[in-house]
């Protein structure tokens, strides 16, 4: 019976000394994430001017109790209960069970407080630096005259045709169009109100994103053969009038329909495109959240056939009336205060910062880059039916004149990533600078020094390789030099 007592005795003891060395190597773990977390907390502090709560103990910190009951030979049972608790450390993640052992004895209710306290949340304090000055936001009265007195400015002569068209609104663009589909269905000459349709729906895009423009060209075009096929004419009547009096030479290119590399586009189309482009993002009268995804749609559409990124980019981001989404606050002549609107509340704007700009242009490059890689792999194939290097590909058509052009200098000034970077914070740096009023909310006013601009630049031979499938070094450093003097 001693026996039986005694190696039970034994196998206790070597229990307890079992949970001894395991609740020191915990304490061990403990000692070094915390000089870890104090070694970082120092660091953050200093680098980026924050101040870090002053807690000792972290939500994921392991309750470790010394006061272990200790054995007595007369203790008869010792009841245990095992519990799964995760111990963090910087290197690894180690799952450990430990023995909590019930005694009489009852914890310090604040001691247990205190281990049992939530992890706060990290707070940093805005700073705000001393130069900027919030202003008393603009009432609604006050923006509107400020609007006024910005078009007045840019007045647009009413008794010009083409200026009269401009000044219409997109319903009454469309009631025009309405009228002059039911004058053809019965005059004898029907030329001049074609032309007039084709010069309305330009004016389209002024008001529409791409895919729309697409689907209600696509219906007029239509509307347009259903008439002439009342009227009388054959399919080969209507097929030459879709080509030659029906669609314009801008519509055709973009839809890609056949025979479209055939078609002249003169520079006034081409300058009304352009303007329409322009006034859609730039004269929006009022605040709108930020969406990476909408500023990459409105910048990667057929404009970047016809128009060098810079100019789009610069129309797309700013706003002619101040109401600008993505903005830089200009303090302590600093290189990185740019912001992007997250939302908008009755009394409230939120403003996140993009520390130099880096997750917007970083995503956006690539998207506008590949679009005008296979833009150009798309035109080319159309009219080649491959996608070959001939060094006389320029010469074949003014599709490849205009377009073709203008997409492989989009490719080639995109390709210097750094330089694109730095163009893209000019442009907000010097149009987009703000003057925040009360109801502006900014997130931080400090730099990231950790931050590094990667650079994607790739040499101009392999940028080349992935416009076209066989094309050699010196053909490309050829390519490159006849681009480079193009206007």
């Amino acid at each position: 019976m001693n026996e039986n007592i005694n190696n039970e005795l034994e196998k206790l003891r070597q229990t307890i000394y079992n949970q001894s060395n395991e609740i020191q190597l915990l304490k061990q773990n403990i000692k070094y994430r915390d000089i870890t977390i104090n070694f970082y907390k120092s660091l953050i502090q200093s680098k980026m001017n924050i101040k870090l709560p002053d807690h000792d103990i972290f939500e994921d910190d392991v309750i470790v109790y010394s006061n272990v009951t200790t054995y007595k030979k007369n203790v008869k049972t010792v009841k245990t209960k095992q519990r799964v608790k995760t111990v963090k450390t910087k290197q690894c993640v180690k799952t450990v069970k430990r023995p909590e052992i019930k005694c009489k004895q009852k914890l310090n209710t604040q001691s247990k407080d205190k281990h049992l306290t939530k992890k706060s949340k990290i707070i940093r304090k805005k700073n705000i630096p001393s130069t900027i000055k919030f202003c008393k936001e603009k009432s609604k009265e006050e923006n509107t005259k400020m609007i006024d007195d910005i078009n007045s400015n840019n007045k647009i002569d009413s008794n010009s045709p083409t200026d009269k068209l401009w000044l219409l609104d997109f319903k009454e663009h469309e009631d025009n169009i309405s009228k002059l589909l039911t004058t053809i269905k019965s005059a004898r000459s029907y030329g001049k109100y074609l032309a007039e349709i084709k010069y309305h729906r330009l004016h389209f895009l002024k008001f529409l994103d791409e895919e729309t423009y697409k689907k209600r060209i696509v219906e007029y075009i239509q509307t347009i053969k259903d008439i002439f096929k009342e009227r009388g004419s054959d399919d080969k009547k209507i097929k030459s009038l879709v080509k030659h009096k029906i669609i314009n030479a801008y519509e055709h290119r973009m839809l890609m329909l056949d025979d479209f590399e055939k078609t002249n586009i003169d520079i006034d189309e081409v300058n009304l495109i352009r303007k329409c482009f322009e006034h859609k993002i730039k004269y929006k009268t009022n605040f709108e959240i930020f969406s990476n995804e909408t500023l990459i749609q409105n910048v990667c559409n057929y404009q970047l056939c016809i128009s060098n990124i810079l100019t789009i980019l610069s129309n797309t981001v700013t706003n002619m009336y101040g109401f600008h989404n993505i903005v830089y606050l200009q303090f302590d002549d600093n290189n990185f205060a740019f912001y992007y609107l997250e939302s908008i509340t009755k009394n409230k704007r939120k403003w996140i910062m993009d520390c130099r700009l880096d997750d917007i242009i970083n995503e956006m490059h690539d998207k506008v880059l590949n679009y005008c890689i296979s833009m150009f792999r798309k035109i080319y194939q159309k009219i080649f039916y491959d996608n070959q290097y001939r060094s006389d590909f320029l010469e074949v058509s003014q599709v490849m004149e205009l377009e073709g052009i203008q997409l492989l200098k989009n490719i080639i000034y995109l390709n210097d990533y750094l330089q694109f970077v730095k163009d893209f914070q000019h442009i907000i740096q010097n149009c987009n600078k703000y003057n925040p009023t009360n109801i502006d909310d900014f997130n931080l006013f400090t730099d990231d020094p950790l931050l590094k601009i990667e650079n994607k630049t790739l040499k101009i031979e392999d940028q080349f390789r992935n416009i076209f499938d066989n094309i050699t070094n010196k053909e490309s450093n050829d390519l490159y030099l006849l681009i480079q003097k193009q206007k």
